[in-house]
């Protein structure tokens, strides 16, 4: 038998298939758990549960800068490797929809480069970079505008002449300016005349329509005018559209939630808490809205049930504001989350100790040291003061009040000013109940 030689280029061929899968099995270790991760954001997003999305896809955004993937504006022909910029496009995408564009522009800036952003090699974080800046400009304006005012009677402000001002700076530019000059006219009309609310939906509703996700003060307003007329009807329509776009979306359950308790409607309210709780198993939120809706409706010991039902979720909360003490710069979205939410399970808590335990000075000592000190060192720590809200302030109030803690009004007057509604809980044109749990005295 005759004996051939081995073609020189099939020994070539074999050298590389091999160099060719050992860059697949690199790739793969590199990339898999990162993969999988995107699967899932993917599978999330399609079934409209947005926040589990994002939290999938920025898992595995964080897990490839750990493992120094590169970019796929430095390989853009390498497949896997290119993974990188497809997470992080994923993950802004979900953001914006979820938060707002301007918010994504603003993790697009702390993610990348500033040099790769100018080269316009991730153009996808374009449009968030240019919401950002719209968002800062607009803002800027108008708090040069309100600066010589802080202090002022809001009829001193020349209303007018400030709205002429933001109604030029969109004259000309982009979607972004647009409706974030209409979000600050309404903003400054509701500051100027308080008592006319109605008067800034038409800005409100031209807001929503160019940004869809920027929808919280139109909520609230909504929210304000029904509290105050009773009708409750176009709010829950909207908190029905809000969940058919995002299933994770919690606020909008405990606004729909909260809505059909002021109406009475509780088996409704408790089909809107279970599903909150079906897509967002387990979460604070839950466990707040349901020890509402079993006081309003009189039910003490399922009130209890609810009560003690969320201590896991308030320890998980309680680890995270742990992690902010220690001033810890990565804080998942969820873990911050579910420390948001715990405020409003603690007012809830609060609520079923003054009202159904009659134990007031229990409530103050639970919303001092379970919620108001938490909201005020993350506000002093992050400089974010969204969490130290009126209403948190206000509580923690009325709950010295009630429990006729002098010294912790001294100390609460050292630190925050109360509003109108400590005012009429004192003078008793309002109670404990119908400030917590009706949301009067504008504080919900």
């Amino acid at each position: 038998m005759l004996r051939t030689r081995v073609k020189w280029y099939g020994a070539v061929a074999a050298l590389v298939f091999a160099a060719l899968a050992a860059l697949a099995v690199c790739v793969l270790v590199v990339t898999g758990p990162a993969v999988r991760d995107v699967r899932a954001g993917d599978a999330f997003s399609a079934s409209k549960r947005l926040y589990d999305a994002y939290d999938a896809y920025d898992t595995a955004g964080r897990y490839l800068l750990q493992r120094g993937a590169v970019y796929g504006e430095k390989f853009p022909n390498l497949g896997w490797f290119g993974l990188g910029a497809k997470v992080w496009e994923k993950t802004l995408d979900v953001y914006a929809r979820t938060e707002s564009a301007a918010d994504a522009g603003g993790i697009a800036s702390e993610v990348f480069d500033s040099s790769v952003l100018k080269s316009g090699k991730l153009g996808f974080t374009n449009t968030y970079l240019e919401a950002k800046t719209a968002f800062d400009q607009v803002t800027s304006a108008f708090s040069d505008m309100m600066s010589g005012y802080e202090e002022a009677a809001r009829g001193d402000i020349p209303y007018d002449d400030f709205i002429g001002e933001l109604e030029l700076m969109a004259a000309g530019k982009n979607v972004y300016h647009a409706a974030y000059v209409e979000y600050y006219k309404a903003t400054l009309m509701q500051y100027v005349y308080p008592e006319e609310l109605e008067k800034s939906l038409p800005m409100l509703e031209k807001m929503t329509e160019l940004l869809p996700e920027e929808y919280p003060l139109y909520m609230q307003t909504l929210a304000a005018l029904a509290v105050s007329s009773g009708d409750w009807d176009r709010f829950l329509e909207e908190s029905d559209k809000l969940i058919s776009l995002n299933l994770n979306n919690i606020k909008a359950y405990q606004g729909k939630a909260e809505a059909l308790i002021a109406l009475e409607r509780f088996d409704e309210a408790a089909e809107a808490c279970e599903e909150l709780n079906t897509y967002n198993p387990g979460c604070p939120a839950y466990y707040a809205a349901m020890i509402k809706l079993k006081i309003k409706s009189g039910d003490t010991q399922g009130a209890r049930q609810f009560y003690d039902g969320g201590e896991t979720a308030m320890a998980t909360a309680q680890n995270v504001f742990s992690q902010y003490l220690a001033q810890s710069k990565d804080i998942s979205r969820a873990d911050r989350s579910v420390f948001f939410q715990s405020i409003d399970f603690v007012i809830a808590k609060t609520a079923f100790l003054m009202l159904m335990d009659d134990d007031w000075s229990l409530a103050y000592d639970m919303m001092y040291n379970d919620a108001f000190y938490p909201a005020y060192y993350y506000a002093y720590l992050t400089g974010d003061r969204s969490l130290l809200a009126q209403r948190l302030i206000d509580l923690t109030y009325i709950c010295a009040i009630g429990s006729n803690n002098e010294e912790g009004l001294e100390e609460l007057k050292s630190l925050a000013q109360a509003s109108g509604a400590v005012t009429l809980f004192e003078k008793g044109e309002l109670t404990a109940e119908e400030i917590i749990i009706d949301g009067k005295g504008g504080l919900f």
